[in-house]
């Protein structure tokens, strides 16, 4: 998604979508978007972005190691990006 004349980039809109598919209780569409996301913001090259649809899905994903290494890898790109609320999100949902 882009704003303006290419002015901010708020990575790709799946990530979007896989939250709404989850809000309405359609885990199947939230893990396509998901992916889907995963896969564009990597493309992208948009580390910031892929941090926040890996925190998304592994939230989505719940306890599983799948959705536990996606929490720890979000948490450890905004650790060194110097995205401290990010990195402190992440941290607050591994410990609880």
């Amino acid at each position: 998604m882009v704003i303006g004349l290419a002015a901010l980039c708020l990575g790709s809109a799946a990530r979007y979508l896989g939250r709404l598919a989850i809000t309405l209780g359609d885990e199947r569409a939230a893990a396509e978007h998901f992916e889907h996301a995963l896969q564009a913001n990597a493309r992208l090259e948009a580390p910031l972005w892929l941090a926040h649809t890996q925190l998304d899905y592994g939230l989505a994903l719940g306890r599983g190691a799948r959705g536990r290494r996606m929490i720890e890898e979000a948490g450890e790109v905004a650790g060194r990006l110097g995205l401290t609320a990010l990195a402190r999100r992440a941290e607050l949902v591994k410990t609880r």
